[in-house]
């Protein structure tokens, strides 16, 4: 069922949150698909975690999940196309060889830090405000420099990005207004 060492699978909860409504769990992305980008250095492990399903977007889900070592500045986040939530369904990754969201040399921060955040990851997105404009807050390095001080890698934070989509197709941009008081 899972062809390599790193595959995700999905389960259906039972309406009571607390036992699984399906007997199996379904694979949504296997490792054979993921790209070489979800690959530690110096070996042939791949790591995907930190699942996050948006959608429908132009009828499909998109699966955002974390990839490769979060110890280092390799991690980052890709995406995937599901054309269901159903369990005979598997996703689609669409990362191809590089990754969708990434910067080995820094991604800044909000307007008027000087942090940078490298190796991004665990999306999670929701709604900034009552016009549908959405964003997503990930986790990165802080560091303004790679590798950091000998003895550690300094600290990871919480950054904000917009999150918004070209077809199906996301795109990571300026965080929008968050307002969540809808008349």
């Amino acid at each position: 069922m899972c062809n390599a060492n790193a595959c995700l699978f999905s389960r259906q909860l039972a309406a009571d949150g607390r036992s699984f409504a399906s007997p199996a769990p379904t694979l949504l992305l296997d490792g054979p698909q993921m790209g070489e980008w979800t690959k530690h250095e110096g070996g042939d492990m791949k790591t995907i975690e930190q699942p996050e399903i948006v959608g429908p977007v132009e009828n499909q889900y998109v699966l955002f999940y974390s990839g490769n070592d979060w110890a280092t500045p390799n991690y980052g986040i890709g995406y995937a196309h599901c054309d269901s939530l159903s369990p005979v369904d598997l996703c689609a990754d669409q990362s191809g060889p590089g990754v969708w969201f990434w910067n080995p040399d820094a991604v800044p921060a909000p307007p008027g830090s000087n942090a940078y955040a490298k190796g991004p990851g665990s999306l999670s997105a929701v709604e900034a405000n009552c016009d549908g404009e959405s964003l997503f807050a990930h986790h990165g390095w802080t560091n303004q420099t790679w590798p950091s001080p000998p003895g550690g890698y300094g600290s990871r934070a919480t950054f904000l990005s917009g999150l918004s989509f070209n077809g199906s197709i996301p795109q990571a941009g300026d965080v929008p207004s968050i307002n969540w008081v809808c008349n």
